[in-house]
């Protein structure tokens, strides 16, 4: 239901940009605040402005807390430095939660210094955007294959053939907008440097393959249920 949110919330500010207006529009600092102040009112303006702070807000701590849960997974299955799985008295993966700190700090000062806060969470938002994307895309692919080979018995065709393989369809679309930008500026290539940082993570992946396979079947087995786990 949030895709459809959300897709209903771009229609929204598409229609009300115009045809011609979609290129001055995007280089507005605030678009939603802009549309609040031209088709509502400027006294509300603060409480559109009030929901995106508490949107992002919650965005940002859902994306730290999952990249600490993965450093501290990744670190107790020794896959990355093991010093990430420490715990502090109160069972909180200090290490990670202060590596993750320092390299969001490393990271997002300097681009805040240059760019602004708004245009630099931008920035890094469409980095993540294209990991995102391949994610999902991945995601399905799998459901396909799954179900179609391993889980051929329990297999339904709207289910698990139908709803996955529009999915894929649909996120082409991003996808491509992602990759074939209309203008090479900063935002359009830090996407790059997240497929970078994905293929380096797949090599990575292929070396413990070869090297250390032991880790390498450990990979993501903390996020399977205990019961599972035993079998």
């Amino acid at each position: 239901m949030s895709g459809v949110f959300y897709l209903l919330v771009v229609c929204a500010e598409t229609f009300a940009a115009g045809r011609h207006g979609v290129g001055g529009f995007i280089a507005r600092p605030s678009q939603l605040g802009y549309l609040t102040s031209r088709y509502w009112s400027q006294s509300v303006l603060w409480t559109v402005q009030l929901v995106i702070f508490l949107a992002g807000l919650s965005f940002v701590i859902a994306a730290v807390n999952a990249a600490i849960r993965v450093s501290f997974a990744m670190g107790r299955e020794r896959v990355l430095p093991g010093s990430l799985a420490r715990l502090s008295g109160r069972q909180t993966p200090v290490v990670a939660i202060g590596c993750l700190a320092v390299l969001t700090l490393a990271l997002g000062l300097p681009l805040t210094y240059a760019y602004g806060g708004m245009r630099t969470f931008g920035y890094l938002a469409s980095a993540g955007g294209l990991p995102v994307v391949l994610v999902y895309l991945a995601v399905n692919v799998a459901v396909i294959r799954a179900f179609r080979t391993e889980f051929r018995d329990q297999f339904r065709f709207w289910r698990h053939l139908l709803i996955p393989a529009a999915a894929v369809v649909v996120f082409l679309f991003p996808l491509w907008g992602i990759i074939r930008p209309p203008a090479y500026t900063l935002v359009n290539l830090l996407p790059f440097i997240a497929l970078g940082w994905l293929g380096l993570g797949a090599i990575t992946a292929a070396v413990l393959r070869a090297r250390r396979p032991a880790s390498f079947e450990t990979l993501g087995r903390v996020f399977v249920p205990a019961e599972q786990r035993k079998q």
